[in-house]
């Protein structure tokens, strides 16, 4: 995989020029495991061992970094404590102390005032971070490089030495409203604050470590202090981004629901029903605001399923709810520790909730007739439908199906049971649902007693005590409808707690962050105290490590490197002056006071890094950035839980870039993704005609490729042996989940490999249908389930950013329109409209049922086959007599004479029996037989379909006036092109 990179950037760089970045380059980060006993243990075992294997990390290394993350992660949450109160106490005076700085290159003398009606200096809503005085808005106008004129707005203090600038975003009210434009912050820096100035002194009275004290030393302080300034004010700063998007989201939702709470005024009223006095209380800006505006919301949503929905039986479009609001992200680290909810307790408060219920559910299903049952059961999804899977009747055991349903089933068959006796129904039912409740707790809490959080059984539990909860609260809506919104408001927030607690990250990942790999000012010490060595071995292969110098006696010297490679020499990588150096190490390895981390590379691990004679550290084109070490919890699959693991992450940029203003693809090659095979690739001309400059299997020359064509087998390898382990396990397990998931993203990454590399080794862009406005194929239990598709494209942009290129220089996008639909070889394209016309012709002579498409015959006869999804089986039917049967409920052979639901009929099997995909794989064309594998021909339209688009005939503008004009222009192009430029024939 990596010579394919290696190649793709060789041709990059052999083509076209490189240049330099300026400022910051593209990153990558790659992430590396510590070596651990564990992990070199199991490391040996394998048939396939790693090339090089450091030793593992000392005892003494270990504890210095446990304590390091103890005290680093301590003083981090009391820093972020500091910022919560202040957030509490005053959020937007921080969003204001943390708003990104305009550029100082902006000349303020241009800025021109924003003024109202009045001629007013317009308030931004914000205040000074200085002195509290308001910020004003000023706007400069300018024009692009492209000649597009645009306008920037600030905010500013008008305190003459107050003058820095505030980037603001403007934004505008909905057209046709009086509202005036109101104003956000633009964004919000990192380091917008001197951090230092609340903690670094002894005598600080905050709750924060002095510096000096970080694992014991005053060494620390100074790579530690700025390490911790930039992940404190970087992740504040992104809250504060997060917290202000839902904000304006909050404003839209707010003035929906109050036209819509009028609207349901206005139609109660109609109605002659007593609509609930509510007032809708202000926009929230705090999480108990929030609440308190969605328990309004959900009393009137609750009416309205009620009255509106259920009872008159109109749908969401005539009587449309008010909207919920999304909460608010928690403030990092520490407000969810603060709110954290005891999950068992809340059980508890759920099961006491229902159970004193429970006599007067039993009264209720007792005495309600059968219709009225029915409905109640309907409305809450607990009677089956057919898509529901076949299972044993009367159990509890089937995954498949929802906790409702599980319930409703039941529910049918006691009632078959005892004869339509709902006491005994509701006796038993209830010792049923407490039984398999008493087992997932049992369940769950032998999981805790192994350190191990079963998440998916804790969610499976919450649905059956909500399954349970509606059952049994059904009485309390006709005898006291006030009580009955206040029990299912509690239970709905018990609910969210329930669900969400379980799946939330128990502990944060602890980290250290490294700021970077500089030499000192003095140019003979390591400036941040961390460096990234190498051990040279007697085979001429090198052991990596990160050195950490936090102790009050350890010490690295070093001195300029030399190219002596022997065994046992140390050598290490600093930057200064813009430029890196190899530096000769001496230290004492057994030095108590270092923290030596051994790095396990795999075997192509970082080999773009350091490995790579055309890519790496040592050619200066790469520059060691920054880093962190984390310990993070993974899952241990052969003993059942989760374990702490150490990690380093390692981030590099690059220095040296290719220069992208010669590159212009001439070619081009359509891309059609799919999920029995990941990617089909047709190669063109830049007229759209085949290039055979593919291989094919046998050597030979083709224009088309498959990419990826075994993944899929892989794929259902795995999912059979998950669904194996899961009805041995009894629910949900985790042994393959990380197995699929790692198929799946190995899938997207190697077949976008591929792709880049025949996009620069053959000259062309890449052209993928765009399927993000409803054109997207998905299957349950399937790669594209996991939004595959968009990854793609995300790795190749990712991909291409990291060579210095934008997305456009090898990648595009067209219609997915017909491309599956067009026959490459006479162009006709079949339609909806074309089998509305063979139902209009469809006649019965002496010789059977037949029609004509295109003016040629086709006998409605035949046997069809197909699979009904609702049912969930496979359906064999005979056209003609399926057509007789029709013709003699009708009681006529004039089709326009049959019901419209016999001729949708009609016009259902007629497309099935006329296919042009009678398989899955296959094309056939309708009009001159021609056939093809879809996927290929697809690939080869996507690549035309870019050419239509992009042309400047009189048929690409007439697309977007309709569907049929679309059609037509897309078919004149095709036809012409055969005719004069592709000939297919000739």
């Amino acid at each position: 995989m990596e010579k394919r990179i290696n190649k793709i950037r060789k041709k990059l760089s052999a083509d076209n020029a490189t240049k330099p970045v300026s400022r910051s380059g593209p990153m990558k980060t790659l992430l590396v495991r510590v070596m651990t006993d564990d992990l070199k243990k199991r490391l040996e075992k394998r048939r396939k061992k790693p090339e090089v294997m450091p030793q593992v990390i000392s005892n003494n290394a270990a504890n210095n970094l446990r304590m390091l993350l103890d005290d680093y992660t301590k003083m981090k949450e009391a820093i972020l404590q500091v910022y919560w109160q202040e957030f509490k106490d005053d959020h937007v005076g921080l969003m204001c102390k943390f708003a990104q700085p305009a550029s100082k290159k902006i000349d303020q003398n241009k800025l021109k005032p924003e003024m109202d009606e009045k001629g007013n200096l317009t308030t931004a809503g914000f205040a000074c971070s200085q002195c509290g005085q308001p910020l004003f808005v000023y706007k400069l106008e300018q024009v692009s490089e492209k000649g597009k004129a645009y306008t920037n707005y600030f905010g500013r203090c008008n305190v003459a030495e107050h003058e820095k600038l505030i980037l603001l975003a403007q934004l505008k009210p909905e057209k046709d409203s009086d509202e005036a434009v109101t104003y956000s912050l633009g964004k919000f820096g990192q380091r917008a604050l001197d951090f230092y100035s609340i903690h670094v002194t002894k005598e600080s009275t905050h709750p924060v470590k002095p510096l000096a004290q970080i694992a014991g030393n005053r060494y620390a302080s100074g790579p530690v202090g700025k390490a911790l300034s930039d992940a404190c004010m970087g992740t504040i700063a992104s809250f504060l981004s997060k917290y202000q998007d839902i904000i304006i989201e909050h404003q839209k939702v707010v003035k929906g629901n109050q036209k819509r709470l009028e609207s349901l005024r206005e139609l109660a009223g109609k109605e002659n029903l007593e609509y609930p006095s509510v007032t809708l209380p202000p926009q929230p800006h705090t999480k108990e605001g929030v609440d308190a505006y969605n328990e309004v919301i959900a009393r009137v949503r609750m009416w309205v399923n009620l009255n509106l929905w259920q009872k008159l039986k109109l749908s969401r479009d005539d009587a449309k709810p008010l909207l919920r609001l999304k909460g608010f992200p928690s403030f990092p680290v520490v407000e969810r520790r603060e709110n954290e909810v005891d999950w068992w307790n809340t059980i508890n408060e759920v099961k006491k909730l229902i159970d004193a219920k429970r006599d007067m559910g039993r009264v209720f299903w007792s005495g309600v007739t059968a219709e009225k049952r029915n409905t109640i059961l309907e409305g809450y999804n607990y009677l089956p439908n057919e898509n529901d899977h076949k299972k044993r009747e009367g159990s509890l055991e089937n995954p498949k199906k929802p906790a409702k349903r599980q319930f409703g089933d039941l529910l049918l068959y006691l009632e078959k049971k005892y004869a339509g006796d709902w006491g005994k129904v509701f006796d038993e039912a209830w010792e049923r649902i407490d039984k398999k409740i008493a087992g997932l707790t049992s369940h769950i809490e032998r999981e805790e007693a192994r350190n191990a959080e079963d998440a998916q059984s804790k969610a499976v539990l919450t649905d059956w005590l909500r399954a349970k909860a509606s059952f049994v609260l059904e009485r309390l809506k006709e005898m006291d409808e006030k009580e009955f919104y206040a029990c299912e408001i509690q239970l709905q927030k018990w609910y969210g707690d329930l669900r969400g607690n379980p799946f939330a990250v128990e502990a944060e990942n602890r980290v250290v962050d490294i700021s970077g790999f500089s030499i000192g000012s003095d140019g003979h010490s390591i400036q941040y105290r961390n460096l990234l060595a190498w051990k040279y071995l007697e085979n001429g292969k090198r052991e990596f490590y990160l050195l950490m110098n936090y102790g009050k006696k350890g010490r690295i010297r070093f001195t300029d490197g030399t190219d002596i490679k022997k065994s046992g020499k140390w050598q290490g990588l600093l930057y200064g002056g813009g430029k890196a150096k190899v530096i000769d190490l001496t230290f004492d390895p057994d030095d108590e006071q270092l923290i030596i981390l051994p790095l396990a590379f795999g075997t192509r691990q970082g080999r773009e890094f350091i490995w790579n004679d055309l890519l790496s550290l040592e050619t200066g084109l790469i520059k060691l950035a920054n880093g962190r070490v984390i310990e993070k919890t993974i899952y241990n699959k052969k003993i059942g839980r989760d374990e702490p693991a150490l990690f380093v992450a390692l981030t590099f940029e690059r220095r040296e870039v290719v220069d992208p203003s010669n590159i212009k693809p001439v070619n081009l090659i359509g891309v059609d993704r799919g999920e029995n095979i990941p990617a089909v690739i047709a190669l063109t001309d830049p007229e759209g005609c085949p290039l055979p400059e593919f291989k094919d299997s046998s050597g030979g020359p083709t224009d088309i490729l498959r990419i990826g064509e075994g993944y899929k087998e892989k794929q259902r390898a795995i999912q059979a042996a998950k669904e194996v382990e899961q009805r041995r396990a009894g629910g949900y397990s985790r042994k393959f989940a990380s197995k699929s998931r790692n198929l799946a993203d190995d899938m997207v990454r190697n077949s976008a490999r591929d792709l880049f590399y025949h996009a620069v080794t053959h000259d062309a862009v890449l052209v993928f249908e765009n399927l993000s406005r409803g054109f997207g194929r998905q299957g349950k239990r399937t790669f594209m389930t996991e939004r595959q598709y968009t990854k793609m494209e995300d790795w190749l942009t990712a991909k291409l950013a990291y060579e210095g290129l934008t997305s456009k220089t090898y990648l595009s996008k067209t219609l997915a329109q017909y491309t599956s639909k067009t026959c490459s070889n006479c162009g006709f394209t079949i339609t909806t409209a074309d089998y509305d016309g063979m139902l209009v012709r469809l006649k019965k002579t002496s010789d059977g049922w037949a029609t004509t498409l295109n003016n040629k015959e086709l006998k409605a006869e035949g046997q069809i086959t197909y699979y009904n999804r609702y049912k969930r089986q496979t359906v064999e039917k005979e056209l003609s007599a399926e057509l007789d049967r029709l013709s003699e409920e009708s009681g006529n052979n004039d089709i326009s004479k049959w019901t419209k639901g016999r001729r949708d009929e009609a016009l259902f099997l007629l497309k099935k029996r006329f296919s042009h995909r009678p398989v899955q794989e296959q094309f056939v064309c309708l009009d001159c037989g021609h056939e093809v594998h879809a996927d290929e021909q697809a690939a080869l339209n996507i690549a035309r379909s870019w050419l239509f688009l992009n042309s400047n005939s009189t048929e690409f503008k007439s697309y977007k006036s309709g569907k049929q004009p679309f059609v037509g222009a897309w078919q004149a192009f095709y036809k012409r092109r055969l005719k004069e430029v592709w000939k297919p024939n000739a």
